[in-house]
């Protein structure tokens, strides 16, 4: 079984999974804890989609993907083709005849977006923020309390002005 490895920009169609360290070195762009934790997967990569994690955070990964392919202008290809319908993230839904499409106005009908500048107090300083809140149509003085207990719950750090009518703001949601 073949294998197409990327890390980052650099990719390869290997003939044999033994290749795939050889690749990598020569990449020069692993250290050399990364290179032991790539040659402790060897071995157990599969057909399909193999991602080898660099580190705990998993954000640093090589892609090697078993294949039948030889050829990686053929695999890609293929691989462009094959992998989005089946996403079915990606996929929308046709919309039937006797289906009508949802009004995303009338969805948002009520609904405003308001703002609150207030601060936080971090490293030593007191910041300034602005807090965004959808939330169902009521007066500013309510939309105030609610925004300003929100903060207050998830920052007990959070310096909320007293309420004033120019201190919140609030425009329709239209989408």
């Amino acid at each position: 079984m073949a294998f197409y490895v990327r890390y980052f920009d650099a990719e390869a169609l290997l003939p044999k999974e033994e290749d795939i360290i050889p690749f990598i070195a020569s990449l020069n762009m692993l250290s050399p804890k990364e290179m032991n934790v790539l040659g402790s997967y060897m071995g157990k990569l599969k057909s399909g989609t193999n991602r080898i994690f660099l580190d705990k955070s998993k954000k640093k990964y090589i892609l090697a993907i078993g294949t039948d392919k030889t050829d990686i202008a053929d695999f890609q290809k293929n691989a462009k083709k094959e992998a989005r319908p089946n996403n079915p993230r990606q996929v929308k839904p046709a919309i039937r005849e006797n289906e009508s499409v949802i009004d995303t106005a009338k969805l948002n009908e009520g609904w405003y977006l308001y703002s609150l500048d207030y601060q936080r107090f971090e490293e030593g300083i007191y910041l300034p923020y602005t807090f965004k809140a959808k939330i169902k149509d009521v007066s500013l003085e309510d939309a105030y309390k609610k925004m300003s207990q929100y903060l207050m719950q998830k920052h007990q750090d959070s310096l909320i002005p007293d309420f004033r009518p120019s201190l919140v703001t609030s425009e329709p949601v239209t989408e």
